[in-house]
């Protein structure tokens, strides 16, 4: 099951989101520059292909008032994570209230079904399901 998931965290302070996510997850980011990602941002890739990006969520693309998440404009940085198989681990780390963030929206992907869902007070709610087809 392939995970994507999506963290925000309050602060609009990246550099200060980076040495949270370092110090929950022991991983350390890479800083990366690139207008898709609205500018300076952190990135790693590690080897069995998970992937995570921290970026701030303000001023996307270098255009004034415009948000990488318009859905969550309370929350000046955004954490992307996504897993091919381990997803639930990344989620635990990231739950300590010490950490910060805070879940947003996850994608979960199997050869056969994709599910979109977003965190309501604190609970699941799914808002798009989609069968796949199996050939």
């Amino acid at each position: 099951m392939s995970t994507r998931d999506l963290f925000g965290l309050k602060d609009d302070d990246l550099e200060a989101a980076r040495e949270l996510f370092e110090g929950a997850s022991g991983l350390a980011l890479e800083p990366r520059h690139g207008s898709y990602h609205g500018g300076d941002y952190y990135s790693k890739t590690l080897e069995n292909k998970d992937e995570f990006i921290l970026q701030a969520n303000n001023d996307n693309d270098g255009e004034e008032g415009s948000w990488a998440e318009e859905d969550y404009k309370d929350f000046g940085v955004l954490l992307y994570i996504f897993s091919p198989s381990d997803g639930d681990r990344y989620r635990k780390l990231l739950a300590c209230e010490q950490c910060g963030f805070v879940p947003l929206e996850r994608s979960l992907t199997t050869p056969s079904r994709l599910l979109k869902m977003r965190y309501i007070g604190g609970q699941e709610e799914v808002y798009f399901e989609k069968q796949l087809s199996v050939f």
